[in-house]
């Protein structure tokens, strides 16, 4: 029985990630595009605004946080 209740466990915390993780993805998305507009009302020009924003963008993503042995290794 409690093997049953672990697998059932495990498929609802796999069924909320498919369900959280593209939200979460949506999320970061719109955060970007409001730091692109906010830096644009600020008078910057537009090529720095790109650059900034795609760093912003950069920082969300959990891979630009592993360092590159780490990922050497995994592959």
């Amino acid at each position: 029985m409690k093997v049953l209740r672990i697998i059932w466990n495990g498929l609802k915390l796999c069924a909320r990630l498919a369900m959280g993780l593209p939200m979460l993805m949506i999320r970061r998305h719109i955060g970007v595009r409001a730091f692109r507009k906010q830096l644009l009302k600020m008078g910057l020009q537009a090529d720095i605004v790109r650059e900034l924003s795609a760093s912003y963008n950069e920082l969300g993503k959990i891979h630009s946080w592993i360092p590159v042995k780490v990922k050497e290794s995994h592959q």
